[in-house]
């Protein structure tokens, strides 16, 4: 009839967001003066993401000063072995060539997530992100239908340990083996400075369909040496805190259908312990279901 005519155009005309399996159970939420409740009985347990976040980790990799200076002295000293023979016999010294004993790196660790559970994640209104900051994100966020994660990265700042190698360790797992194609974008002061993309396939470990991806390792790395040439913290409180990243993963496999995207990230910065807050993205007609997971 009409009435139904109308439901189904709202329902197609609706953009949902893409979950995947829920092993059944029931949720209760309450409000905040206990007054009330809320029964929503709704499938609330394991849910099986497409694509999800495991491991996620910033560090920089250096030796340290006394270490390589111990190195040097060490070899200094090997450099020149000196063999003497009985007196009254002539002594000779041979020189072999300095060989520097092997320094190991050490890590600082930036930042680490230390609990990627979808459980552990609150939820953030997209309406609350910055636009200033995220010139893209609500209209990515109206258009696509994947799951969309917030970042605030407290970075652990030491400016004498920011003359390493700058690494990250970004693993994923997904529900089935795919080829997936990460289009990185970083933004400065609102303006996009660099968009770079990733391709991977899936490796099957343990059982997992697992992925491994950079966080533009080059840019971050000449970031925080430019970092370590400002001269006050509130300087470089300005450079981060104008800082932000984009990261949308896409399945190569089904990029022609809807949907292509298989999750969104999006990425804060500011200086702080090396903590790491996640959220879910939502609006209001998907807080619940953010709630819920």
């Amino acid at each position: 009839d009409g009435n139904n005519n109308n439901n189904n155009n709202n329902n197609n005309s609706t953009i949902k967001r893409e979950e995947a399996t829920v092993q059944p159970s029931s949720i209760t939420t309450t409000n905040s003066n206990n007054s009330n409740p809320l029964d929503f009985s709704l499938p609330v347990a394991e849910i099986l993401y497409p694509f999800w976040p495991t491991v996620f980790g910033l560090f920089t990799e250096y030796v340290s000063e006394s270490a390589a200076i111990r190195a040097v002295a060490t070899a200094a000293a090997n450099a020149a072995v000196t063999s003497s023979q009985q007196p009254g016999t002539t002594s000779t010294t041979s020189t072999t060539a300095t060989v520097l004993p092997p320094v190991l790196p050490q890590i600082h660790s930036l930042a680490r997530s230390r609990d990627l559970a979808p459980r552990s994640f609150g939820t953030l209104n997209v309406h609350q992100l910055p636009q200033e900051k995220f010139p893209s994100i609500y209209d990515l966020y109206q258009k696509t239908m994947c799951t969309f994660l917030f970042f605030k990265l407290k970075l652990d700042l030491n400016l004498t340990l920011l003359n390493g190698v700058f690494g990250n360790t970004s693993l994923f797992d997904s529900t089935e083996r795919r080829t997936v194609e990460c289009t990185t974008s970083i933004y400065s002061f609102g303006a996009k400075v660099l968009e770079a993309k990733e391709m991977n396939q899936a490796a099957f470990v343990d059982g997992q369909y697992v992925y491994q991806f950079e966080f533009v390792n080059q840019f971050f790395g000449a970031f925080l040496s430019g970092i370590r040439g400002l001269a006050t913290w509130e300087e470089v409180d300005i450079a981060l805190n104008n800082l932000s990243v984009v990261q949308v993963f896409e399945d190569m496999d089904t990029r022609f259908e809807k949907p292509a995207p298989l999750l969104v990230m999006a990425f804060d910065f500011e200086r702080g312990a090396g903590d790491v807050e996640t959220f879910f993205i939502a609006d209001g007609s998907d807080m619940l279901e953010s709630i819920v997971c």
